[in-house]
């Protein structure tokens, strides 16, 4: 039975899935230090042989006010850390029918992140700490602002099967390896579904662990031509 929900076309389609789609949406990460960080993604993917698409992706991400204090006798202070990121994938995607809207899947993708951090540090210094007998107390606060960037590039790897058991159902599993210079190295497992509207549109829901560890939650709309 064939996936009456999608407008199927070329050689691409041996299993009847569509590799060609362009994708947008929303993006939270929860990275292992607990603070949620929130922006969106764009991707697509374009059939280009029979088994090959070509697959691009851009993710953008920001944490605001990360906060810290501390306090003593003789300082007190804040740290607040606002962190940017910008993740781009570029590289190809195999694919073979395995059986009736099942494939299996292979992705070799280059990897490229950038990130930018801005801190900003307020501190109060005590000259005469609580205790002491001082005629006048005397403190001394200030304000100071640091940023740093940092970009790496490296590879990510995948495989995994994609899977329509109904016309307007579809699913995706894949197990991969992730290196890139800036932010280490990390295995990651990746769930998706996607749910058909229309003949061409559909929702699309992805989680992401990364063993960092780290998690990704990203909803999307996504487009076939």
């Amino acid at each position: 039975m064939g996936n009456v929900f999608r407008c199927h076309r070329g050689p691409e389609l041996q299993s009847g899935l569509n590799y060609s789609w362009v994708e947008g949406g929303y993006l939270r990460i929860t990275p292992d230090h607990g603070a949620k960080v929130a922006g969106g993604f764009a991707d697509g993917s374009v059939a280009i042989t029979p088994h090959l698409q070509l697959y691009a992706a851009y993710y953008y991400a920001t944490q605001y006010n990360l906060q810290s204090c501390y306090s003593s006798p003789y300082a007190s202070g804040c740290d607040t850390l606002t962190s940017s990121g910008h993740n781009y994938r570029l590289g190809f995607g195999w694919h073979t029918g395995l059986a009736d809207h099942t494939d299996l899947l292979a992705n070799l993708y280059y990897a490229h992140n950038a990130y930018h951090n801005a801190r900003i540090s307020t501190q109060t210094i005590n000259y005469c700490p609580p205790g002491l007998l001082c005629p006048i107390p005397i403190s001394n606060p200030f304000t100071f602002s640091t940023t740093s960037d940092s970009t790496g590039d490296g590879y990510q790897l995948s495989f995994g099967l994609r899977t329509a058991p109904v016309p307007a159902l579809e699913f995706q599993g894949l197990l991969g390896h992730q290196r890139v210079s800036n932010s280490g190295s990390s295995n990651f497992a990746d769930v998706g579904i996607v749910l058909d509207m229309a003949r061409h549109w559909a929702f699309t829901l992805d989680w992401a662990h990364y063993f960092i560890p780290q998690n990704q939650f990203r909803l999307g709309l996504r487009y076939y031509f």
